[in-house]
């Protein structure tokens, strides 16, 4: 199909779709994509550090809030403070309800990302979009291999995410009661305490405040825009309040300022300019023209608010601690360049190419996070298959309070079937800190230099696992596809470690 006539497909679409058929189209697609990933649900990803972690915040935040153990222990023998404990505890409730299968909470993110895609496309409606350019960014968000790996993978950045999204359809109302801007004010604040890396998108819903106020007021008077400031400021801070409030009635310890923070690892020394730029490259690598097409093409977005912001957002994250899922949290930014730059080419050959671009990021993230995933994971089945840990873990270790030095977090929901008692320590860099014989009694490894730290400490060796079988493609080494396996399982030589 020659580009003439792909671009002749994509405008009747296009006017297909702005005559009022978005929503329903919208609805079904999202409809088609979820039901696509519940196909391979628990195969892919692998079980990761942040899926267990996340869900174990929420046990010892909310539930049990006098835990003698958890994932997140500090040398003090108590759990990582967490004051953005809702999306923690909603992954617990989650787990709770599906247990003893695990799919609970990667199923909960899934909805999560379908409400957060929901409400780009209303917030993007709302601030002058036409229907298909709402659709195509809507879709664009979901389908984006990052988003897709954090949402699959039980994260809950889609549902932190949603909440500012929801806050930002709020502030551009075109009604604009005050109590919309409040209630936007609440929706900031439960997104930080969903997950704290959500306030790197407060600089986004300011921009939008300012837009929106610029929109009534040509002129801005200072007194519009510190009006629509209040009316947020007065949302959030009765949300902390309450929230607060019910964190320390059920969480004392939890419910204080010096843990506002902790639990983020924010900022991080020695990560030098070259190692951060290589972690973005890796968070956005599998959609590259998505990125780098609207960070190249900033400069033309006439909105300065969101121009400003997005620089602001961009700095702090080259600021702090640079992975690739605080590096999704600039995907909002991306998918609002992308708004302003679809909103100012009006020339009828300008939005023909975007039009085109767009599309073709589509086609490309669709193949992506929805066709080669899911191909890969039911492909691989066996190698992705966690049920096989249950039966590895009850034989080696048992059922029952065991003691457990969890360093592989694959175990985690195994040992929450089987009742162990699973200590690890937050940053797994204060292991000689730990009285090991005095507090586990096994040990589940899958880094040699744990293991060689742990047999330091007086544990022995008492049964491995090894991997399935490696990948034969070159692909899924590329993508950095991951199996289980690989365990080594380490108890102390005494008589109470023997069962």
């Amino acid at each position: 199909m020659t580009f003439k006539a792909a671009s002749r497909a994509i405008a009747v679409v296009r006017s297909w779709v702005d005559e009022g058929h978005g929503v329903a189209f919208h609805l079904l697609g999202l409809a088609i994509v979820m039901l696509t990933h519940c196909l391979t649900l628990t195969l892919s990803p692998k079980i990761s550090q942040d899926e267990p972690q996340i869900v174990d915040w929420g046990r010892a935040t909310w539930f049990e809030p006098n835990t003698q153990w958890s994932l997140n222990m500090l040398p003090n023998g108590q759990s990582v403070p967490m004051l953005s404990f809702l999306g923690p505890t909603l992954q617990e409730v989650a787990y709770r309800l599906t247990s003893p299968e695990w799919f609970g909470p990667r199923l909960s993110t899934i909805l999560g990302a379908a409400l957060a895609t929901i409400l780009v496309y209303l917030w993007l409606i709302r601030r002058g979009q036409s229907r298909f350019e709402a659709l195509c960014l809507a879709a664009l968000f979901l389908l984006e291999p990052t988003l897709t790996s954090s949402f699959r993978g039980g994260r809950v950045d889609a549902w932190a995410m949603a909440c500012v999204f929801g806050a930002m359809a709020l502030i551009r109302d075109g009604r604009k009661p005050p109590a919309r801007t409040v209630a936007a004010g609440v929706l900031l604040v439960l997104g930080a305490f969903v997950w704290p890396t959500a306030v790197l998108l407060y600089p986004l819903a300011l921009a939008e405040l300012w837009s929106n106020v610029h929109e009534d007021f040509p002129t801005p008077t200072i007194g519009g825009l510190t009006r629509a400031l209040v009316q947020v400021a007065a949302g959030s801070v009765l949300a902390a309040i309450l929230l607060l409030a019910a964190l320390h009635w059920v969480n004392p310890a939890v419910a204080s300022l010096t843990s506002l923070m902790i639990g983020g690892q924010f900022w991080e020394e020695g990560q030098t300019i070259g190692e951060k730029l290589i972690a973005v490259w890796r968070g956005i690598w599998m959609s590259p023209v998505t990125w780098l097409m609207a960070t190249a093409l900033a400069i033309r977005v006439r909105n300065r608010a969101v121009l400003v912001a997005s620089l602001l957002a961009y700095t702090v994250v080259l600021s702090t601690l640079v992975y690739s899922c605080r590096v999704l949290y600039l995907l909002p930014y991306v998918i609002a360049i992308w708004a302003e730059l679809l909103s100012a080419s009006r020339a009828r050959a300008q939005q023909r190419l975007m039009d085109a671009v767009l599309v073709a990021c589509l086609v490309w993230s669709f193949a992506i996070s929805v066709g080669l995933r899911n191909a890969l994971a039911l492909a691989q089945a066996r190698e992705r298959d966690a049920t096989r840990l249950r039966e590895v873990g009850e034989r080696i270790i048992g059922r029952g309070p065991k003691r457990v030095f969890l360093a592989s977090c694959d175990f985690y929901f195994v040992g929450r079937q089987l009742g162990w008692h699973m200590k690890r320590d937050y940053t797994m860099r204060r292991l000689s800190s730990w009285k090991l014989e005095d507090e586990v009694d096994f040990a589940v490894v899958d880094h040699a230099e744990t293991q060689a730290a742990l047999i330091a400490g007086g544990m022995r060796i008492i049964d491995t696992v090894p991997v399935v079988s490696a990948y034969p493609s070159k692909l899924t080494r590329l993508i950095g596809a991951k199996r289980y396996g690989g365990y080594v399982f380490l108890g102390f030589p005494r008589e109470n470690a023997a069962q």
